[in-house]
């Protein structure tokens, strides 16, 4: 969340989950020195009165899992603004956008880039068939998404037919949504990125041996995977024991739900 107010001098505030202050800062100069608030307000473009705001962020999950607080910025300071919150995502991350799609979502979406280079996102359902079989376990290894983003790009092995196989997969999970369909695609889809990106599977490292069908998210090896199986929460937990790994989240609790 971020809170804005009217101050004599441009100052941002930033409270953890614990409500303990990370990142606090103040300028009365007429340029900001600090390199990220710098860069954001440099790529905002515009001759805002941003020194005479005072900014107040504050997360509700531990910042080091990685979900999301970089978009989730931008598509707040964008909406305040009213920037194009893809451009200024372009400009700092070089990403596919899709993270600033999800700050604004209040429903699961499609992502996809158009031949114009503009985002189509779709609104979709999931079936409790699928939801009540899927929860997160936190990997402990926060991904540099930068980086991760920089890596990409210097990767020659992305081919046109790749993207279209991976969104037939997409199409298939939405309209078969059973658990085992779910598995079957999605072991394709991890088959299919990991030759692209030459990474090996969750399942070959850090998840092997799990006896649940696992699948990265995000930049791979980091932050969060996902878990598909019918086994109750104490029992997925109890499987990730052996793995050192104590986070584990259902579906219905990680979502936002949308008021």
């Amino acid at each position: 969340t971020m809170t804005i107010s009217k101050s004599e001098c441009m100052t941002w505030e930033a409270r953890d989950v614990f409500n303990e202050t990370w990142m606090q800062y103040h300028d009365t100069s007429k340029e900001i020195l600090d390199p990220f608030l710098h860069d954001l307000f440099k790529n905002i473009g515009s001759a805002h009165e941003y020194r005479s705001f005072e900014f107040r962020t504050k997360v509700d999950f531990p910042r080091e899992w990685g979900l999301g607080t970089s978009s989730t910025l931008i598509a707040l300071m964008s909406d305040f603004y009213k920037v194009n919150p893809y451009n200024l995502n372009s400009k700092l991350f070089s990403g596919s956008g899709y993270d600033i799609a999800c700050a604004f979502a209040s429903k699961p979406i499609t992502y996809e880039i158009d031949d114009f280079n503009n985002p189509n996102i779709q609104e979709v359902e999931l079936k409790n068939t699928i939801t009540d079989c899927v929860y997160f376990v936190y990997l402990g290894e926060k991904q540099n998404s930068k980086e991760e983003i920089r890596k990409y790009h210097s990767n020659k092995t992305i081919h046109q037919s790749t993207i279209k196989d991976i969104s037939k997969i997409t199409q298939n999970i939405l309209d078969n949504q059973t658990l085992d369909h779910w598995i079957e695609q999605l072991e394709k889809h991890e088959d299919l990125i990991s030759k692209a990106i030459g990474s090996k599977k969750i399942s070959e490292t850090k998840l092997l041996g799990l006896p649940y069908f696992s699948k990265s998210l995000g930049a791979w090896g980091g932050d969060f995977a996902m878990i598909l199986t019918k086994a109750s929460l104490d029992e997925v937990k109890e499987g990730l024991m052996k793995f050192n790994l104590e986070t584990v989240i259902s579906y219905d609790d990680m979502i936002f739900r949308h008021h």
